[in-house]
């Protein structure tokens, strides 16, 4: 299969095979520079569309991105016949697009239906994709409950799971301003202020908090151990579960906290250029991809666990 986003070498090979036709046609005939040329537009078509025929071929190399649309050309071109899709590139997003009708394939899953145009891969799941408006609220969902089923399974009693998004905030605090008297006009300047001017400190702030589940469950010292693939790499969580199947039950009561940022496949840079890619397709609202990634990453599900 000719791939055009890997493999650009091959339209330079289908353009120096029509200049060897211009070279040559002098001492041909009619009808045999009409079909070199033939064979050239051939490969040019090949070449161009880099077009896959069945998703066996590709299932080692999954896209990030699938364009779900139809493609007339892919359509209308003998070469092409058969192809379920083919490579292209919009605003520097290197996608598959593939045609409608092969949605339902086996071997591929969308999410939430596939009636969507643009869909992006699960991070932990190479043959699921995500509609693009429905990205980061899908893996929220999964995470949630692969956390739930965790709590169940090594017998909690209680888990609450709570979404936030962290503000930073740099608070200048002046030592000599520190020391002016209110009202006065007056500063006094110790020698400690004079050493060290400026003190900057850090403070962090949340907004945009929201319960994603609260659960009471009749607990159990007979733990099970959980599945994780959401979670499966979170240190935390797996301390945890070593420590219960292992018999530890000194655990009452514990908070944990995972960066979302760590979890997810789409950062802000491919938020950019799908940003780019929505207004190239003339699809999509006023929400900007990339002022979700970025509040994403700025995002932590918090957990605590009874037991």
């Amino acid at each position: 299969m000719a791939n055009v986003l890997k493999t650009p070498k091959k339209i330079l090979e289908a353009a120096a095979d029509a200049i060897e036709i211009a070279v040559d046609k002098a001492g041909d005939t009619v009808e045999v520079i009409a079909e070199k040329a033939g064979d050239t537009k051939e490969k040019i078509d090949k070449a161009y569309l880099s077009q896959i025929f069945n998703l066996t071929e590709i299932a080692d190399d999954m896209p990030r991105v699938i364009h779900v649309e139809d493609s007339q050309r892919l359509r209308n071109t003998p070469v092409c016949e058969g192809a379920i899709g083919h490579y292209e590139t919009i605003r520097g997003m290197q996608m598959m697009r593939l045609l409608p009708e092969n949605t339902a394939l086996p071997g591929i899953k969308f999410y939430p239906t596939t009636d969507g145009i643009l869909y992006y891969r699960d991070p932990y799941d190479d043959h699921m994709y995500i509609e693009l408006d429905d990205y980061y609220d899908y893996l929220n969902e999964v995470r949630v409950n692969e956390i739930k089923n965790v709590a169940h399974d090594l017998g909690a009693k209680y888990i609450k799971v709570v979404y936030k998004e962290e503000k930073k905030s740099y608070v200048s605090v002046d030592a000599k301003v520190q020391a002016k008297e209110k009202g006065k006009g007056i500063i006094k300047v110790t020698p400690e202020a004079a050493a060290e001017p400026e003190h900057h400190h850090n403070k962090t702030e949340y907004t945009n908090i929201d319960v994603l589940a609260e659960v009471d469950y009749e607990g159990s010292d007979k733990p099970t151990m959980p599945s994780l693939k959401y979670l499966k790499k979170d240190p935390a969580i797996n301390s945890l579960i070593q420590r219960r199947m292992d018999g530890d039950r000194s655990i009452k009561k514990e908070t944990y906290s995972i960066k979302c940022k760590t979890l997810n496949g789409l950062h802000t840079k491919d938020a950019i250029k799908l940003d780019g890619v929505l207004k190239a397709l003339k699809i999509g609202g006023n929400a900007s991809v990339r002022s979700d990634a970025e509040a994403e990453e700025r995002a932590i599900l918090e957990y605590t666990i009874e037991f």
